[in-house]
């Protein structure tokens, strides 16, 4: 069942073989945390620090731009912001 859902999904082979192997060791309750760990995985290894931008008034989409742009600089990181 697993593999005609990826297939119709589109999954490429690799993802869809990956989704298999956590269904069948039972391991979809913990899926979330899963993708969490593959994307901190990848950030890491593209170098992307994220972080979430707290503010008493809502801030500009320019503001924010200017934002990460500074802390990349400090970082020497890409840093992806999120409002």
């Amino acid at each position: 069942m697993v593999a005609a859902v990826a297939e119709k999904a589109g999954f490429e082979k690799g993802f869809a073989d990956f989704v298999k192997l956590v269904v069948s060791k039972r391991r979809m309750a913990i899926w979330r945390e899963i993708v969490e760990a593959i994307s901190a995985l990848a950030d890491e290894s593209e170098g992307v620090v994220r972080g979430k931008v707290l503010s008493a008034s809502p801030i500009s989409e320019s503001r924010k731009s200017a934002l990460e742009a500074e802390i990349s600089g400090k970082l020497k990181k890409k840093v992806e912001l999120e409002k």
